[in-house]
């Protein structure tokens, strides 16, 4: 399987997983949907393919399972039924679940914790050819975080209703997670370094084109959630330069990364992101920090 057909084949399964889920109510209670697959949801149209699912716990949840392990073996267990009933439903049957496994965080992957679990599943699928395998398939769970009255909306799934972050709560998040890879940020939390996500400036670029600038209530909206994000996570913003730290490392990882599509422009991407840091100047929302 070459790199384009893997990629595709990714895109399909965990769209066909994502299906699952949403017809589990009980994973739908415990989960909040946000990320790149969630982005595309929303907006529609040509997109940056999303590799993975990403989800937070709820609270809810997470009072109800306190400890670690009973989590883990919750997640476990409504996924293992989720996706056996999803799949054994299609006729023809196309995939078969091998393995699934919800996998505790090792501490130093976040300091704080904050990225709860990494479910990885497998999957036997049988329209590939003999001899072919197909790559694991990742679902990251994170700790629960704040949200404000506009952060997350139901959204539809094939007819199903998912909870998932609106376009405010992700372009907000978006912005607080290419900070928190940057040297600031990791050395505030004693973190080891990370690879810079130059993908969250695009999706924020492309945003901009569904809702501009001049949407004043919606960009006031993505402050307020960029400020609880950011809170939520310890991450600090002086303003632009926090946003610029090391931009030359920046641009070659989003002008070298083949998942990124080359019609947004790197140049194009970062005026979004100094207009829309801007808005947050007048709002007097920034400089923040925690």
């Amino acid at each position: 399987m070459n790199s384009d057909h893997q990629r595709a084949w990714q895109n399909d399964a965990l769209a066909e997983i994502f299906r699952a889920i949403a017809q589990s109510e009980t994973l739908c209670a415990r989960l909040i949907f946000k990320g790149g697959r969630i982005l595309h949801h929303r907006l529609g149209g040509e997109a940056r393919q999303s590799y993975d699912i990403d989800a937070a716990l709820t609270q809810a949840f997470v009072d109800m399972f306190p400890a670690r392990d009973a989590q883990q073996q919750a997640i476990h267990a409504e996924l293992m039924i989720a996706l056996t009933r999803c799949f054994q439903r299609r006729d023809p049957v196309r995939y078969e679940l091998r393995d699934v496994r919800v996998e505790l965080q090792p501490r130093d992957s976040h300091p704080l914790g904050w990225n709860a679990f990494k479910v990885r599943i497998r999957l036997v699928d049988s329209t590939l050819q003999r001899g072919e395998t197909s790559p694991t398939l990742v679902i990251d769970l994170s700790a629960p975080e704040s949200l404000g009255p506009l952060a997350i909306a139901d959204l539809d799934v094939d007819g199903r209703q998912v909870v998932a972050y609106t376009l405010e709560r992700i372009a907000g998040e978006k912005l607080r997670a290419f900070l928190s890879t940057l040297p600031t940020h990791l050395a505030k939390i004693a973190k080891p370094g990370a690879a810079v996500r130059a993908k969250d400036l695009y999706d924020v670029a492309r945003i901009t084109m569904a809702k501009p600038l001049a949407d004043v209530a919606f960009w006031d909206a993505v402050a307020e959630e960029f400020v609880r994000a950011c809170a939520s996570r310890l991450v600090d913003c002086t303003g632009i330069a926090s946003f610029a730290e090391r931009l030359e490392v920046t641009q070659a990882a989003y002008e070298g990364d083949p998942t990124i599509p080359k019609d947004i422009p790197f140049g194009d991407a970062w005026s979004a992101v100094r207009e829309i840091v801007a808005h947050f100047e007048v709002r007097k929302v920034v400089p923040t920090s925690r």
